[in-house]
């Protein structure tokens, strides 16, 4: 189905792709784990790593300190699962081009993620702006 070529350049750009994401991945975590910072700086010396404190704050700052740790494990799951994506479309296009297995399993294998990284590439900054 595919080329050489096609293998080749698919194997040099999942890679680049994949640090890209991982920059933007962090960016976000920075975001979210500055929200948690600003919440235990309210806290009184001592208490922070007890969560006694967490009663006092108000309730909107519960929800924002809640919303930051739960967002952050989503973004844990979904890098993880870019991260097997990344894996599978990788390990694919050194099949194709190792033992010469052009077939359609590795072309759309590979195809299909290059496809989702750079979609992701393109997604998580405008999610990050959006909801920073």
């Amino acid at each position: 189905m595919g080329t050489e070529a096609f293998y080749t350049t698919a194997a040099q750009v999942l890679p680049t792709l994949l640090i890209a994401i991982t920059l933007e991945v962090s960016l976000v975590f920075q975001a979210r784990m500055r929200v948690v910072e600003r919440i235990n700086e309210s806290a009184p010396a001592g208490l922070v790593e007890h969560y006694k404190w967490f009663a006092q704050l108000p309730p909107i700052q519960q929800s924002a300190w809640r919303w930051a740790l739960a967002s952050s494990t989503r973004w844990v799951w979904a890098a993880a699962l870019l991260g097997l994506v990344f894996l599978v479309g990788e390990v694919l296009a050194l099949l194709a081009l190792g033992f010469r297995w052009f077939t359609p399993l590795t072309f759309f294998g590979t195809g299909s993620s290059l496809l989702i990284l750079i979609l992701t590439v393109v997604w998580v900054p405008v999610q990050r702006l959006f909801n920073s």
